[in-house]
């Protein structure tokens, strides 16, 4: 009887350990392949968000959290900002590249990933040709509040990091 429990116990964690190396194993092959898919889809939705724009990265430090990537206009045109914010039934970050003109109006505004349950459609479009104030006074989209705030305070950083970016030049 003992000896039975013994061997239980070590085919249940040779079972446990196998299939522990197997995910170890895709997730290294996979890894790479995920976070390049998402690099490109960032740099997808550069397009578009400033007219004739030739985008470069800037450093990120000392921004809000939530702004994960910022580009600079070579030209001089303005930035682009991509937030990534999560609301309090979210099973994933929402994230979104922001267009930004050197007038500190935003410009376009792009989807990259929304997984919620409950869309609120192109609510997000509202915001196209406000600043900081005029984006402040705008509504929550009704029926996805939670969706529409997280947004909002995304967007409110991203007005945050602009702010800084353009009154320090490219932030290091």
């Amino acid at each position: 009887m003992k000896n039975d429990s013994i061997k239980s116990v070590i085919v249940l964690f040779s079972c446990c350990l196998v299939v522990a190396v197997l995910l170890a194993g895709i997730n290294l092959i996979t890894e790479p392949v995920i976070e390049e898919n998402n690099r490109l889809a960032i740099l997808a939705s550069l397009d578009g968000l400033i007219d004739g724009a030739d985008f470069e990265p800037i450093v990120t430090d000392g921004l809000p959290n939530s702004v994960t990537n910022a580009f600079k206009d070579k030209n001089g045109n303005g930035y682009a900002l991509i937030f990534s914010a999560k609301s309090q039934y979210s099973s994933s970050p929402m994230q979104y590249s922001v267009g930004i003109g050197a007038d500190g109006k935003i410009t376009a505004i792009k989807q990259i990933t929304y997984m919620e349950s409950k869309s609120f459609g192109e609510y997000y479009l509202s915001y196209v040709g406000t600043d900081k104030s005029a984006a402040d006074g705008i509504e929550v989209f009704g029926g996805v509040t939670y969706s529409s705030n997280a947004f909002k305070g995304g967007l409110n950083d991203v007005f945050e990091a602009y702010s800084i970016i353009s009154q320090k030049g490219d932030v290091k």
